[in-house]
């Protein structure tokens, strides 16, 4: 895969260069410089919400980690081609995929442009070890910084994860029936996001405390109701309101959302076909005694049959 698809350099920078003439255009510069920093685990709502404050602050350049995703070049005969790959969060699958690093050198190289150009931005990413450098940068250049983590109860999250990946498997499927452009708008998100290790929990943990006591305005939201979770003001412990938020039981009125989209995910599960023989489920679903080319129905029940417990 590395080899087949790999991009050079000189394309890699020209496509930068595409993706930040089009999140400039028509924005001004403002006296008072302003990074907004949206994250959160995957299918929180992060992307919701950096879209709402984007639309509020028509000068704020807007960059998502996963805009890079989408232009990967052949990134849609790439997931064609190795969706098993493309769809874990495996060591020895990242270990040989040029997509990660796509990624996160043009997000990087994106930020760093802007920021030095003075511009207001937001950032739509998930939590990781480059934020805080992100914060202090942007702090020693001038920058007033605002960080919004979006939490929810991981059931909700999870249920997300599910119907963004089903929505983006039927998308893939009628892109291959010439219904949809073959492009990377049109490829699912990865599946095995459903996993929140404990590890990882830890991490995200610490990266709050970090972030906190950067000098940053943190605030812990929960995108559905608007709710802040944690704020200065407040005061108490941030890791402490996103332990609570993820580990909490839904509401009667959280419960009705979900079973709405459950409904609308096991409607998707029966339009979608997989070529049988030729789609590869993800998250070694052999150890479920699902055979790994042709087992993809009973594994998609058996995810939405956990999520309705």
């Amino acid at each position: 895969m590395e080899k087949e698809f790999r991009v050079s350099e000189l394309k890699r920078q020209v496509i930068l260069e595409e993706y930040l003439q089009k999140i400039r255009r028509g924005k001004k510069l403002l006296p008072n410089k302003h990074l907004t920093i949206i994250t959160g685990l995957p299918g929180s709502g992060k992307s919701t919400v950096a879209a709402k404050i984007a639309k509020e602050n028509k000068n704020a350049v807007c960059i998502g980690s996963d805009d890079f995703y989408a232009l990967f070049p052949d990134i849609f005969e790439l997931y064609k081609k190795y969706p098993s790959s493309l769809n874990t969060k495996e060591q020895s699958a990242q270990e040989h995929s040029a997509v990660e690093s796509f990624i996160n050198k043009n997000f990087e190289e994106a930020v760093a442009q802007i920021l030095v150009g003075g511009e207001n931005i937001i950032l739509d990413t998930q939590p990781n070890a480059s934020l805080p450098v992100y914060i202090e940068t942007a702090q020693d250049l001038g920058y007033k910084v605002d960080v919004k983590f979006i939490a929810a109860p991981k059931r909700q999250i999870e249920t997300n994860i599910v119907a963004r990946h089903m929505d983006g498997v039927y998308r893939f499927e009628q892109a291959l029936a010439g219904k949809r452009p073959r492009t990377g708008e049109n490829i699912p998100h990865h599946f095995s996001q459903l996993r929140v290790p404990e590890s990882y929990i830890r991490e995200i943990k610490s990266l709050l405390r970090n972030i906190n006591d950067s000098g940053a305005d943190l605030e812990i939201i929960n995108a559905l109701n608007n709710e802040v979770l944690y704020s200065r003001e407040q005061g108490g412990r941030p890791e402490k309101a996103f332990e609570q938020e993820l580990s909490r039981p839904l509401t009667e009125k959280e419960k009705l959302r979900q079973k709405a989209a459950l409904n609308r995910i096991r409607l998707i599960a029966r339009r979608i076909t997989l070529r049988r023989g030729k789609w590869k489920t993800t998250e070694r679903p052999e150890a479920l005694n699902y055979e790994a080319q042709t087992g993809h129905e009973k594994y998609y029940n058996h995810v939405i049959g956990n999520l309705e417990r």
